[in-house]
């Protein structure tokens, strides 16, 4: 089974979960047999990110019990680390990826890979009258395979009903909207002058892995690919490459409507294929 569960998450802080802590759901029993499959799957280290729902909604609700999930699966063995969540923030700060991109399951294995983790848990809530349903599943970031997957069920108390009542929304991708876009109001698009095939990853050349990773950059009137940010990302380590790849890259600068060279911001898509 490959991952293909909405995986967005969101590493923000909740101030108010730490008043409600005592009254959520303890996990030990889902934490206990999945850190067995953890092991089993022989990952080494593994991070938990935002459970989603329910009504395919990122609540403040899914945040705590994601944080209560990570300690409980950090209590349970030493035979792997269980990654603090907020190294996920850091790492989309630095990319321009918003927790929002995890809908693409690509981006969250490459954030996890860069994070050089092995294994990622993600939750989904279901509500259905009083109780609480939460299924817990781990997949392995090299490959995206299913590890395992294991449910509970909780009734709801009034903090956690108000905690599921507070929607998490989070920004688009961190796109320098004061750079004028490529094509629009008299500027003209960049070319390429020097853009050498992006090298593949060995991991994607071994799972024979295809496919397209789209970034927006502004293209200096240097020439050169700055302030990139992943609108789709790939598994494997070719999100990585392609990165790597443009930012090598020399264009032909976009001329402004004077003719003069300008920065542009412009989508740019990175192709994999097996030859």
């Amino acid at each position: 089974m490959k991952l293909s569960w909405v995986v967005a998450v969101g590493f923000l802080v909740v101030a108010a979960i730490s008043t409600a802590r005592a009254q959520l759901p303890a996990l030990d029993p889902l934490a206990a047999p999945m850190a067995e499959a953890i092991v089993h799957a022989k990952r080494k280290s593994v991070i938990v990110l935002d459970f989603l729902g329910p009504d395919e909604k990122y609540t403040a609700l899914g945040q705590a019990l994601a944080d209560e999930f990570s300690t409980a699966l950090n209590k349970s063995t030493d035979k792997f680390s269980v990654a603090a969540r907020g190294q996920i923030g850091e790492s989309l700060a630095k990319t321009g990826v918003p927790p929002s991109a995890f809908s693409d399951s690509g981006i969250g294995l490459w954030v996890a890979s860069e994070l050089k983790v092995e294994s990622v848990v993600v939750g989904r809530l279901t509500l259905a009258g009083g109780s609480l349903g939460i299924a817990v599943e781990c997949y392995r970031v090299d490959s995206g395979e299913w590890i395992n997957g294991f449910k509970t069920t909780s009734t709801i108390s009034a903090e956690m009903r108000e905690l599921m009542n507070k929607v998490v929304e989070y920004p688009g991708p961190k796109v320098d909207a004061s750079v004028p876009a490529a094509g629009q109001k008299g500027y003209s698009y960049p070319r390429c002058a020097k853009c050498p095939e992006a090298p593949y990853d060995q991991r994607a050349i071994s799972q024979r892995y295809e496919g397209t990773v789209r970034l927006s950059a502004v293209i200096g009137a240097d020439g050169r690919a700055t302030n990139i940010v992943v609108l789709k990302a790939l598994p494997y380590g070719l999100t990585a490459k392609a990165i790597e790849a443009v930012s090598s890259w020399k264009f032909k600068p976009a001329r402004d409507p004077h003719g003069n060279p300008a920065a542009v911001r412009q989508q740019i898509e990175v192709t994999f294929h097996l030859h």
